[in-house]
């Protein structure tokens, strides 16, 4: 039951390929066994950003920081949602780019 505390590749890749739905299962699942995990609550908050549910996704970033203000990861991911410049693994990518 430990695994998810120090691997995150399922996270990784639920999140490329827009699985946000199995990546919130999965971190509840996960915190189920341990609070404090940050990890857990970045890539929930980064399911809830894919999803459009920006302040959710504040909230659980908020709360990774707030176990670990030095969670850079974290930090940079808050910001650029709270810019509004969030763009999901999944977007269209347009012919300009």
């Amino acid at each position: 039951y430990r695994l998810m505390w120090y691997e995150f590749g399922p996270y990784e890749a639920y999140y490329n390929i827009g699985r946000y739905e199995d990546m919130i299962t999965l971190a509840n699942n996960t915190e189920s066994t341990t609070e404090y995990v940050e990890e857990t609550r970045y890539w929930r908050g980064m399911a809830y950003a894919g999803l459009g549910r920006f302040d959710e996704a504040v909230s659980e970033l908020n709360a990774a920081l707030a176990f670990n203000p030095n969670f850079s990861s974290a930090a940079a991911s808050l910001a650029i949602i709270q810019s509004g410049s969030y763009v999901s693994p999944g977007a269209p990518v347009s012919a300009a780019q």
